[in-house]
């Protein structure tokens, strides 16, 4: 009983270990947890990013199209959605698409992104909906690419 309970165990793992790997290696560090939200300012360059419980990361940038997708997720379960804005462009891209949901601590919801040009500012939010919506986390960062995007 105690080999099959162990067997279980370690095929729990190496499934997860599976889908974390099929998810391009998108596990997010124990590290990304901080503290009161803030907005700040950073290069999205593949690193992950954090301020109150939002996390952001760029997963890859397609040189071809002149598009990015990034990654958001909260590290607290929460009823309501995901913004991705570009003010100076007027673009503001919700996730998901229409109404709330209940996400999950840690669930990923992803962004295309087209590339406005070098120092253009993004600005990603998670909007949390109890009787009305504020925000758990913000993150204004830029996204930089070849300058022939």
């Amino acid at each position: 009983m105690i080999f099959r309970r162990r067997r279980v165990a370690l095929l729990s793992a190496l499934s997860a270990a599976a889908l974390i790997g099929s998810l391009g290696g998108t596990a997010i560090p124990a590290s990304a947890v901080t503290a009161a939200p803030q907005a700040v300012a950073v290069s999205a360059s593949y690193g992950v990013v954090c301020s109150g419980a939002l996390c952001i990361q760029t997963q890859s940038v397609n040189i071809t199209t002149c598009e990015a997708v990034i990654y958001a997720w909260a590290n607290t379960s929460f009823t309501g959605h995901f913004d991705m804005a570009v003010p100076s462009e007027d673009v503001l891209v919700h996730n998901p698409p229409a109404g709330n949901i209940q996400w999950s601590s840690g669930e990923i919801a992803g962004f295309e992104m087209p590339f406005y040009g070098q120092n253009v500012p993004y600005q990603a939010t998670a909007w949390k909906l109890t009787s009305t919506y504020y925000d758990i986390g913000r993150v204004n960062f830029t996204i930089n690419v070849p300058s022939f995007c």
